[in-house]
């Protein structure tokens, strides 16, 4: 592999850090640009997944409370770097406040690794929400540890993303904050 980098790749803007990476990952992995909505790599798993994946394919969907129900255990361990919740009626309600905040949510799952009944999910995500009455467009990757109990339902979940990039770059006074933050870095 050379160290050079192919000039088809977009240069590293603050704005386009999540595509980007998945450009230079699916090049790599490749050696070719991919249909940036297709997963990039495998989907190592075995079957038991399926409904997690189905889960956060679409936030926004209507039934995401009782979904959210089918997929855990009574009792996980959920931590997305924002919130931790341990209650499933709690995580439920989180889902659907967070859904319905939400425009428009798109995760695309672009490889599962299992590991027993560890899961290793990367993702790529593209959000959309108003805030202070700004339509704004979020782009972030990220990977994700899921771990299954002896019925098949989430115990753990422990995203692993950059709520910066994904979320706080938005809010005015955050935004201006790391972007001074990024240049002296």
């Amino acid at each position: 592999m050379t160290s050079k980098k192919p000039e088809h790749i977009q240069s590293h803007t603050e704005e386009a850090y999540p595509d980007t990476y998945r450009q230079v990952c699916m090049l790599m992995n490749s050696g070719e640009q991919n249909d940036p909505l297709v997963p990039m790599g495998k989907m190592d798993h075995d079957g038991r997944l399926t409904k997690f994946l189905d889960l956060f394919a679409d936030l926004k969907c209507q039934d995401i409370a009782y979904k959210v129900r089918e997929v855990y255990a009574e009792h996980p361990y959920f931590s997305d770097t924002l919130k931790i919740i341990e209650d499933l009626d709690e995580l439920a309600i989180y889902m659907e406040r967070t859904g319905k905040h939400l425009e428009h949510s798109r995760i695309i799952f672009d490889r599962v690794l299992q590991d027993g009944d560890d899961y290793f999910v990367q993702w790529y995500m593209e959000t959309g929400f108003n805030l202070f009455g700004r339509q704004l467009q979020s782009k972030s990757v990220g990977m994700s540890h899921i771990r299954l109990d002896d019925q098949g339902k989430v115990i753990l979940h422990q995203d692993f993303w950059d709520s910066t990039e994904g979320l706080f770059r938005h809010v005015p006074l955050i935004k201006s904050f790391f972007r001074q933050f990024r240049k002296r870095v």
